[in-house]
């Protein structure tokens, strides 16, 4: 599917689209959401301490799910969504509202999420309090899973998922956002890993 398709789409969740495009035609950065742009997972666990008198520490989440802190898929799912709808002002942005702001000056920038419609209205809000001006730049493309990320054409992706640091797809340059559960993952020819999303975006300005 090509850009311009995409833009003629209505997604679910997305505001106006115009002055969306950067200033360099054809290069398009997509960026993911949980643990790339907002950080949702130490919400998680906090909540999951306060609950059940736990002690688990981010550094323990290894592995996505839950399983690492004593959780099944579905109570997970079940935090997950509590910490969007209700606790969402605890996730705090993991790069600056400036930095997203000048990156759009360059790139056309796509933020990707596979959210379900329960945590999708939660999520724009989240968006346009933490990066009031930069939201407005930016799409909100939702995809169906992580495949889905690698089908159409980015120039850049950055993203913390294991699965996606050694997939590669034509030309594009991905931009592993290191975290605790990516940390043993070996990573392709084509992708960099980072120490934060903060430090992925800087190095997309230099080029």
């Amino acid at each position: 599917m090509s850009f311009d398709a995409m833009r003629k789409l209505p997604p679910e969740f997305r505001t106006s689209d115009e002055n969306r495009s950067g200033s360099h035609p054809g290069r398009y950065v997509a960026i993911d959401v949980d643990g790339t742009l907002a950080n949702v997972f130490p919400v998680i666990i906090n909540r999951l301490n306060g609950e059940k008198g736990t002690s688990y520490t981010y550094e323990q989440y290894r592995h996505f799910g839950g399983a690492d802190l004593g959780m099944g898929w579905e109570e997970f799912h079940r935090r997950y969504v509590d910490a969007w709808t209700n606790h969402s002002s605890e996730i705090k942005p993991l790069v600056s509202e400036e930095r997203l702001l000048e990156l759009t000056k360059h790139y056309g920038v796509f933020i990707l999420t596979a959210m379900g419609d329960e945590v999708a209205g939660a999520f724009e809000a989240w968006l346009k309090k933490n990066f009031p001006v930069a939201s407005g730049r930016v799409f909100i493309m939702r995809v169906e899973d992580q495949k889905h990320k690698l089908e159409n054409g980015f120039t850049f992706l950055i993203d913390d998922c294991p699965a996606l640091a050694s997939a590669h797809i034509g030309h594009r340059v991905d931009l592993l956002v290191s975290q605790p559960y990516n940390r043993d993952v070996e990573i392709g020819p084509n992708t960099i890993r980072v120490r934060s999303t903060d430090e992925a975006v800087q190095s997309l300005l230099r080029r």
